[in-house]
């Protein structure tokens, strides 16, 4: 069977995410505010470590948004696609709360066992303008055991699209 590389693995979901979400958007007929999203995460696990989240996402409704993203963390490089609540001006002050699936390439995230690949991104967020701050966890709900979840402090920048 063929099996790609560590690397090409993670540069073959990065460009998925890229060419995906347009999809998703173009889907939404009335989707705009298209932006891309560039994240730093720091563990808050105690190992120290850091990781990389890039998305691509856009207002479908109101309040609305959909991303889809993929995380570049410690151990694994996970997909998500995740529904957000972005209440605030985007202009100025704004806060984001999403919950989403996302498929892990590991049963390791950072330190921590997740019983499935299978987990879910949540994420809280307060942001100024494009420069946000936030919260993003990831665990398997208790699907199956263990659950250990894994916890990133994020700062990230939004980028405009159109």
């Amino acid at each position: 069977m063929f099996a790609l590389s560590p690397a090409a693995a993670c540069a073959s979901r990065f460009l998925a995410t890229f060419l995906l979400a347009p999809c998703l958007v173009c889907i939404t007929s009335n989707a705009h505010a298209l932006e891309l999203d560039i994240e730093a995460l720091s563990s808050l696990n105690g190992s120290g470590k850091t990781g990389v989240r890039v998305a691509g996402g856009a207002q479908i409704w109101g309040p609305v948004r959909l991303s889809v993203g993929v995380a570049a963390l410690p151990g694994a490089v996970i997909t998500d696609l995740t529904p957000a609540l972005r209440i605030g001006d985007d202009a100025r002050l704004w806060a984001q709360f999403c919950v989403g699936p996302a498929y892990s390439s590991s049963h390791v995230i950072d330190t921590r066992t997740e019983g499935t690949r299978f987990v879910f991104h949540d994420e809280a967020t307060v942001g100024y303008g494009p420069v946000y701050l936030g919260f993003t966890h990831y665990s398997n709900a208790y699907i199956k055991t263990p659950n250990m979840g894994t916890n990133f402090l994020t700062i990230g920048i939004k980028i405009p699209l159109n």
